[in-house]
């Protein structure tokens, strides 16, 4: 069962949300039908309105935390388990198929026909791997990303590995579910050539079929900011920096699955930000991708002309975090959605 089409059977059945909310562990758990919410307690002595789902959006908001997010944050915050084993623990709950899904469906009617236009789509394989392949590689950090300010810490949690054969560094992807579907390998070596190109796909799949860092971020990206990039190692920088609410699209072209993706999180703010030299117009183009009437967000892109020219540089790119913050703060460009 994927992401979108879990959300979908959870989506406005109260008695759904409200059995998976008592095997949790929540207490005190009232549904008010009109107001369409269901509020709820940490504890049997805990304050029964603390917590607020709305049965519609699947998005929460715990005032007792001060955290905003949706069902699936809010049992990964409530069992301080990883984004990928709340998925699963609500899959499993409802005896739901977890075999990988062959094809990512576009979400169909009420709420998500709202926020997600209709869009014809072919039918997409999207192959997953056990993480026992990632035992090929070397599960060594590399002096390369630590100079890119990429700590030990950082690339142990995104899975960097190296390869003895290719001689390159390894970046696993995952799915929207946490799934293992692909592997990106970055050459270790300063001079580059056609012959040889940068980055390779050792594990070949389509990256336009999830975004980097999702499932990492997916706490601190759901009912939130979030800030789009083209390189993986913008997000495992940003990661380093204390900023959790970076994706990676893996290029300059964002995807309609990828955009999907995006609008499902139910994000406050939509921040594009594109690596130097990018044209303003194709920068606008990416942007309308996420106009939508329905959905109350912001839409912006950051001014990537305050980088060096000719750079090809990414805001998280630079050496100083306080330089980056204040670019951040000084050089987005808000847009009418």
């Amino acid at each position: 069962m994927d992401l979108i089409s879990t959300k979908e059977f959870l989506r406005d059945d109260a008695g759904k949300i409200i059995e998976l909310l008592n095997d949790v562990g929540f207490c005190h758990i009232k549904h008010n039908h009109k107001q369409k919410e269901i509020r709820c307690a940490e504890h049997e002595y805990g304050n029964p309105t603390a917590i607020k789902i709305n049965t519609e959006t699947l998005g929460c908001v715990n005032y007792k935390s001060s955290k905003n997010g949706d069902i699936i944050s809010l049992i990964q915050e409530f069992k301080q388990i990883g984004y990928r084993s709340s998925f699963e623990y609500i899959v499993d709950f409802f005896n739901l198929d977890l075999i990988p899904h062959k094809k990512i469906q576009l979400p169909f009617g009420g709420f998500y026909k709202k926020i997600i236009p209709p869009t014809s789509l072919d039918q997409i394989e999207l192959k997953t791997y056990p993480e026992s392949i990632l035992d090929e590689y070397c599960n060594n950090p590399n002096i390369r990303f630590f100079n890119d300010r990429i700590d030990l810490d950082i690339q142990k949690q995104f899975n960097i590995g190296y390869d003895i054969s290719s001689l390159r560094i390894t970046i696993p992807w995952r799915s929207a579910e946490g799934k293992l579907i692909g592997i990106i390998g970055r050459l270790n070596e300063d001079v580059i050539n056609e012959d040889n190109p940068k980055y390779l796909a050792l594990l070949p799949f389509s990256k336009s079929y999830s975004l980097y860092g999702f499932s990492e971020n997916y706490q601190n990206l759901v009912g939130q900011t979030v800030w789009i990039c083209e390189a993986e190692k913008s997000v495992m920088i940003a990661k380093g920096m204390n900023l959790n609410n970076v994706i990676s699209v893996g290029s300059h072209n964002i995807s309609a699955i990828q955009v999907q993706l995006i609008k499902s999180l139910m994000p406050k703010r939509i921040i594009i930000a594109l690596d130097e030299g990018i044209e303003k117009e194709k920068i606008i183009t990416e942007c309308n991708k996420f106009k939508n009437s329905f959905l109350n967000y912001s839409i912006g892109y950051f001014n990537s002309s305050c980088l060096p020219q000719d750079s090809k540089m990414s805001l998280f790119d630079l050496k100083d975090n306080t330089k980056i913050m204040q670019l951040a703060k000084e050089n987005i460009i808000w847009l009418e959605n």
